[in-house]
């Protein structure tokens, strides 16, 4: 039953992406005003399909990357919605940043389903993707003034050396604590089958 309900949701999983891909695309390419009534509620699709993974990856599989994109989808086929519908009244060119930040959350929020308890390893990633969304939106949105251009040429060499110097406090936390260690939730499932079927074997030998 896992694995049919694995299989099902990533299947739903891959193709709401894809749809929601193209959709974006979709957007920027056509004007909205030119957009034909039946694209206003096309993206409703996206948003089922990252409900029905939601519903399928928390009550049965697990999976950390099906819950995660699986609030994504919800999340922006939603967004995407409303923006056909013109009721949010900012462009994707506006809203893009956004993408960072809602991944940082619901990369927190999905860690905390699979482990049920805060991770610090994934609490790290989901805290920078959600600061540097939230730092290109004072842009996007016209919030600093200052051109962005102006920004990366000066801060540019400066955030390249803060990146580099979290990567290595990261790695020397990860030596000493087992916890900042963002483990592949897909192997710890098929060692625990694994497991489980060496202990069936040992039982019928005995």
């Amino acid at each position: 039953m896992k694995k049919d309900s694995s299989f099902f949701a990533n299947l739903i999983l891959y193709f709401g992406s894809g749809f929601l891909i193209f959709l974006g695309i979709f957007n920027i390419i056509v004007p909205i005003e030119n957009h034909h009534i039946v694209i206003n509620y096309l993206p409703c699709i996206a948003a089922l399909s990252g409900l029905v993974v939601l519903i399928l990856s928390i009550r049965n599989t697990k999976k950390l990357h099906q819950i995660f994109i699986g609030f994504e989808l919800f999340f922006w086929g939603i967004v995407t919605v409303l923006n056909e519908l013109q009721i949010l009244p900012y462009t994707f060119i506006q809203w893009w940043p956004m993408i960072g930040v809602t991944a940082g959350i619901f990369l927190c929020i999905a860690g905390f389903i699979k482990y049920q308890r805060l991770q610090a390893g994934y609490f790290l990633s989901s805290l920078t993707l959600f600061l540097m969304g939230l730092w290109f939106m004072l842009f996007s949105f016209g919030i600093v003034k200052v051109p962005f251009q102006t920004v990366a040429i000066v801060g540019g060499p400066l955030f390249l050396m803060m990146a580099g110097i979290f990567i290595v406090a990261l790695f020397l936390l990860q030596k000493n604590h087992s916890n900042f260690i963002v483990k592949d939730d897909e192997n710890i499932d098929q060692d625990t089958e694994e497991m489980s079927n060496f202990a069936s074997m040992d039982e019928s030998v005995e």
